[in-house]
């Protein structure tokens, strides 16, 4: 193979990168904002039960609160965050199973 050749095939290897590239990022859409509310309004919901049911221990330890409130806002980010890199974790994961 001449030199040019490899030129030639390394653009056109460049130029397959570059369309797959926009097509991943066109098929990945965006994020399902009404799914993020209910989450944000059910993690709510969960976290005034959480504080009623344990309103003895809670009212004298904030620490557990705020405790259970980190955990939650570390969970919505995780959500948040496989989102935006759930489909190219899957891909990768389960290329097996597509083929």
């Amino acid at each position: 193979m001449t030199r040019a050749e490899q030129q030639a095939r390394k653009a056109q290897q460049e130029r397959m990168r570059q369309v797959e590239r926009r097509h991943k990022e066109a098929a990945r859409g965006q994020m399902d904002l009404p799914f993020l509310i209910l989450t944000l309004l059910l993690t709510a919901i969960g976290l005034i039960m959480l504080f009623s049911a344990s309103f003895p221990r809670a009212y004298y330890d904030l620490i557990f609160f705020y405790g259970r409130l980190i955990f939650r806002i570390r969970n919505i980010y995780n959500l948040i965050d496989d989102f935006s890199f759930g489909d190219l974790v899957f891909k990768s994961s389960f290329d097996h199973f597509i083929r």
